[in-house]
């Protein structure tokens, strides 16, 4: 018989996938999707505020930057798109926590790649029928975000793959399945022909092999791998710069099909220089900028539309140009402070959890670069930060506690009598 509690939880469950795969997508009706799973959180939130706020305020990692957006509201050029936005923040992170408190790491990670599998299996005709050069971008108005929200369905299935656990029968069914998903999921991201998401997705997904390695293989194998790898680099770097002779900025751009403004990243960067000099200190305000009149002019010069969002392609720069060297500051600090929770838990014990934030950890920071995913409303990618500030910490500990000790070697034998 199941009870109420049992019943609740699997509705969470639903839920959340629900929530990831609305906050993911890109159709028509996708402001009425995030009504609906909003409505649903705000709800349950309110009846487990105490928890919930609680697990906010555990970290300045969590309420930080969405604290900062709303005081940003007194001196924002565009005071009320502001505090909407301010307000869409502060909620995403309460979502972040419920998901944190309420459920298991495990359940949260696996829902997140869910949604991502969905979004994937949606587009799988499309991305096996693209023909060379076609840069696929499915449901979205863009390649990069179509590669970006099939990325999370591929660092699931590495995680899992690399921790698989249980009756070998579940093993023998689960690992087909995730390595097809992985597989598929690889080969939407080339169809896309998206350099950061090839990229990012390809060292993340790096980052959890070497730390199933280090975690599972002897301290001469991982000796023995560490010196093949730097030894292979070295005679790749010798062999480059003895045989091709060409600039390695421009070699790996041509791998790409990009030119050295990074499809015009680097137009919009400075851009965003000047805008930050206008107000170096406090910032526009944040996500005020975009609705300016100079930002309705960056818009134009990018191709798009007056009244489409839109947003500087780096997160710092973005930041900075929002909240001021002061949000600067803080996006730092509450980066910092999120990586330190993860690393800790990462020494703590190595497992499915810890491996797939280490990767997130990565390909995050990667994309950072050229991208804007962390501190944006209702991002999946930074629900997954808060999640793991939130949540590692009482995880590190709980793995600490069972772990078994290694056993008190056994004293010394007596010497024999004479």
């Amino acid at each position: 018989m199941v009870n109420r509690r049992q019943l609740m939880d699997g509705l969470d469950l639903a839920m959340m996938v629900f929530w990831f795969f609305a906050a993911s997508s890109q159709f028509s009706y996708t402001p009425q999707l995030l009504l609906g799973g909003l409505g649903y959180f705000v709800l349950r939130i309110a009846f487990h505020w105490r928890t919930v706020l609680r697990t906010f305020f555990s970290s300045f990692a969590i309420w930080l930057i969405p604290a900062l957006a709303l005081v940003s509201v007194l001196w924002s050029t565009e005071s009320a798109l502001t505090l909407r936005a301010a307000a869409q923040l502060a909620v995403s992170a309460l979502i972040a926590c419920y998901f944190a408190t309420r459920m298991k790491v495990s359940h949260v990670i696996a829902g997140f790649g869910i949604a991502a599998a969905i979004i994937l299996m949606m587009n799988i005709q499309g991305v096996l029928t693209a023909g060379e050069g076609q840069m696929f971008r499915g449901g979205f108005d863009q390649k990069n975000f179509f590669a970006s929200r099939v990325t999370p369905a591929v660092i699931v299935a590495a995680a899992f793959l690399a921790y698989l656990r249980g009756p070998l029968w579940l093993r023998a069914i689960a690992a087909p399945v995730l390595a097809i998903v992985a597989g598929l999921g690889a080969f939407a991201i080339i169809r896309a022909e998206s350099a950061t998401a090839m990229i990012a997705a390809g060292a993340a997904v790096a980052t959890i092999i070497a730390a199933w390695v280090f975690a599972t293989r002897s301290m001469a194998v991982r000796g023995l791998l560490v010196s093949a790898a730097v030894a292979t680099a070295a005679l790749g770097a010798v062999g480059y710069v003895t045989v091709v002779r060409q600039d390695p900025v421009d070699l790996v751009l041509d791998a790409f099909g990009k030119d050295r403004s990074l499809t015009g990243r680097t137009q919009i960067w400075a851009a965003a220089q000047t805008a930050i000099e206008e107000r170096p200190v406090l910032g526009h305000g944040y996500q005020a900028f975009w609705w300016t009149r100079e930002g309705v002019l960056v818009k134009q010069r990018q191709f798009v539309r007056p009244d489409q969002p839109f947003y500087f392609h780096n997160t710092f720069l973005e930041h900075t140009v929002s909240l001021g060297v002061l949000g600067l500051i803080a996006v730092l600090a509450s980066m910092a402070a999120t990586i330190l929770i993860i690393a800790r838990a990462v020494l703590a014990k190595a497992d499915v959890a810890t491996a797939f934030f280490l990767g997130l950890t990565v390909y995050v920071a990667l994309r950072a670069l050229v991208e804007v995913d962390l501190y944006r409303p209702f991002e999946p990618l930074q629900t997954m930060f808060w999640v793991a500030a939130a949540a590692l910490p009482a995880y590190a500990v709980k793995l600490r506690r069972t772990t078994p000790a290694a056993a008190p070697s056994a004293p010394a034998a007596p010497p024999a009598p004479a």
